[in-house]
């Protein structure tokens, strides 16, 4: 599915979008942030799906994925802009390992709440977190640094509260572990303010779902704390059904 390139109001233009595209580095026309190529090679996440976890399929219809019938998560739905492939997959990897805090704006601008959606009816945004020790020995957290930029691109800057959510203790890398260590991994890790989160409508962002568990984790904590919905929003998702059929 293409997508439909997000535009922003001539005003902003000049401040936001330097006229290149973040990914390949070629012109892009005012107020955009990816040219058509690299909008054209992104492989969209859409129907059918998971109407749930968002979880895509390689044909069918929508239908509840066999994890979220076994074990319904506490966040009441997930989506992710596009697949975790080819150049798009690489720009989370250098967003996230090597400190290319220039391509969360190109990242967010894929995001567009409607689109994937979520809609725009929420109380707050929240980045899934890191540890203050994770964030001193990395200096960014990607995750915040691509709330920011959809906060800029998508009028939820009032909204943006980091202090929400926070993480409680330090997990492995998620890299190499299974679906059910994940879950293990970062069972726990996460609290929420109730005073912050009571009564509200939540919308969590990161940069990759790989197997939900983050954001199953920080959905509970959320939940727990008496948030009345959360959802949750990627850059990018792995497809596991999809990478099974191919």
């Amino acid at each position: 599915m293409a997508f439909k390139a997000f535009r922003l109001p001539p005003s902003l233009a000049d401040f936001l979008a330097p006229g290149v595209c973040p990914f390949c580095g070629s012109d892009v026309g005012a107020g955009r942030f990816v040219c058509d190529g690299c909008l054209e090679s992104a492989e969209r996440v859409g129907s059918p799906m998971c109407p749930v976890c968002g979880e895509p399929y390689p044909s069918g219809t929508d239908h509840l994925c066999l994890e979220c019938a076994r074990d319904k998560p506490p966040f009441d739905i997930a989506r992710s802009a596009v697949l975790y492939r080819g150049a798009l997959a690489l720009s989370v990897w250098q967003l996230k390992f090597r400190r290319s805090l220039w391509l969360a704006r190109g990242l967010a601008s894929f995001m567009e709440p409607e689109t994937m959606g979520v809609g725009y009816d929420y109380d707050i945004l929240v980045p899934v977190p890191m540890t203050e020790d994770h964030m001193k020995r990395r200096g960014y957290n990607q995750a915040l640094e691509l709330a920011v930029a959809f906060a800029e691109l998508f009028g939820f800057r009032s909204r943006l509260d980091q202090a929400a959510l926070v993480r409680t203790r330090w997990v492995r890398s998620q890299m190499g572990l299974s679906a059910p260590m994940r879950r293990r991994n970062v069972q726990g890790a996460f609290a929420a303010n109730s005073d912050r989160v009571r009564g509200r409508k939540v919308l969590v962002i990161d940069d990759i779902i790989t197997t939900g568990a983050t954001a199953r984790a920080c959905a509970q904590a959320l939940k727990r704390a008496g948030a009345a919905k959360v959802a949750v929003i990627s850059f990018a998702r792995r497809a596991r059904t999809l990478d099974r059929a191919s």
